[in-house]
């Protein structure tokens, strides 16, 4: 009998809003096999109690991430527009 292989889960990110207006805030995350099985695991551990009016589940390897400090420092010198004026 051959061996069953484990199916191979990633993490997908969920981010939810309690209320209508609210932003939507990172709730947790959730380990599956697809999308809509991250779909489905995300609506019961997020939604099952009505604390959520609307859900987002967006697969961990899909975020891009931006943390190089050249490109988050502003393009041009804007320091006039501080209380203090130029630096």
């Amino acid at each position: 009998m051959p061996a069953r292989r484990k199916p191979h889960l990633e993490p997908y990110e969920v981010f939810r809003q309690e209320k209508d207006g609210d932003p939507m805030r990172h709730g947790g995350s959730v380990m599956a096999p697809d999308p809509e099985l991250a779909l489905h695991y995300a609506r019961e551990l997020y939604g099952r109690r009505q604390e959520s009016t609307r859900l987002w589940i967006v697969r961990r390897a899909d975020i891009g991430v931006l943390d190089d400090p050249d490109w988050l420092q502003p393009p041009l010198d804007r320091s006039f527009k501080k209380p203090g004026g130029y630096v």
